[in-house]
């Protein structure tokens, strides 16, 4: 019998919840959600990932998606198509999120 497991390890933008060793932890996707500054690419590259490890970045806007995507250093080890961003269809009322998906390389 196979059994699979699911992990989860969230890191929230508070420096004082990096509490975590990544070192020996490999990662099968990456969901980044309205990243701010404390985010940078050098704290991504303590994280490991599978190749062909899915990626999502959630974003307000197109611009915010395009500049973290760029901030963050996202095509130097993922593979990104523009044809892979999209919008949710929200009411109007409510504003659309932009998210672009990619896969480790």
């Amino acid at each position: 019998m196979c059994v699979s497991q699911v992990v989860v390890c969230y890191v929230s933008s508070r420096p004082h919840s990096i509490n975590i060793s990544t070192a020996e932890l490999l990662f099968s996707g990456l969901l980044l959600y309205f990243c701010d500054s404390f985010v940078t690419a050098g704290f991504l590259k303590k994280f490991h990932f599978l190749k062909g490890a899915t990626l999502c970045v959630i974003c307000p806007d197109r611009s915010s998606l395009r500049q973290t995507v760029v901030r963050l250093e996202l095509e130097d080890e993922w593979l990104l198509r523009l044809r892979d961003e999209f919008q949710t269809a929200n009411a109007k009322e409510d504003c659309p999120l932009f998210f672009l998906t990619g896969k480790h390389v």
